[in-house]
């Protein structure tokens, strides 16, 4: 019966039509040149930030997610670490909150 029931559930979904949005659950590339132009702290803060977006790249989202929390309690005004919180959240499923880091990150970074 179990093994019915795990056969059905592989069949039911491979049949589902694949969404529009496929794609978004793959991890987004993040530029680092770009965000280190606006990175805008010391010195210190780059070796934490280039480790996260390590992490990020790696697939190591709690990593990511903690180096850019590391950050944010020097400057919660750093909109590259709010982007790269914003990406990690998304990579979890949080959509809501993906949006609220992103946003915050698009209101304050330097134009």
């Amino acid at each position: 019966m179990a093994a019915a029931l795990v056969v059905g559930f592989f069949t039911w979904q491979s049949a589902r039509p694949q969404s529009p949005f496929a794609d978004l659950a793959a991890v987004p590339s993040i530029d680092r040149a770009d965000l280190l132009n606006t990175l805008g702290d010391d010195d210190s803060v780059k070796p934490v930030f280039l480790a996260g977006v390590d992490a990020y790249g790696q697939g190591d989202i709690r990593t990511a997610m903690a180096r850019m929390d590391e950050i944010l309690a020097k400057n919660p005004r750093n909109s590259s670490a709010l982007l790269v919180k914003g990406l990690a959240a998304y990579r979890q499923g949080s959509v809501q909150e993906a949006y609220q880091w992103v946003s915050r990150s698009e209101e304050i970074r330097p134009k």
